[in-house]
């Protein structure tokens, strides 16, 4: 199953940046969080602000680069959506694997 969350019609977050967040959180910086997700830092911003648009809200707080180097964490709207997506996704996991099996028992049954 793959869940993602849609708003007006137009995809604003899903499990892509739900592991570019996580990945902030435990680096510490965007960067580091695009190459462990195999995108490119371009790209990660680039789909960080499209969802902090289409939501209204900050997902990430920076810290510009200089002498210490930039620093980026989830605010907490950031967190919370990750929070709540990933409990959603995991609901939904469970479900669709219950079903799925429920289903295809039946199947195997109608066959005998």
């Amino acid at each position: 199953t793959k869940v993602w969350i849609v708003k007006d019609g137009r995809h604003v977050f899903g499990p892509g940046l739900a592991r570019l967040l996580s990945g902030v959180e435990s680096s510490g910086t965007l960067a580091a969080a695009a190459r462990s997700t195999g995108m490119s830092y371009r790209h990660a911003w680039s789909e960080l602000r499209a969802a902090e648009k289409r939501l209204g809200g900050r997902l990430l707080l920076r810290r510009p680069g200089g002498r210490g180097g930039g620093r980026s964490a989830p605010s907490s709207f950031g967190r919370r959506l990750l929070e709540v997506f990933e409990r959603l996704n995991a609901d939904v996991a469970v479900h669709a694997d219950a079903r799925f099996h429920s289903l295809i028992r039946k199947e195997s049954s109608d066959e005998r």
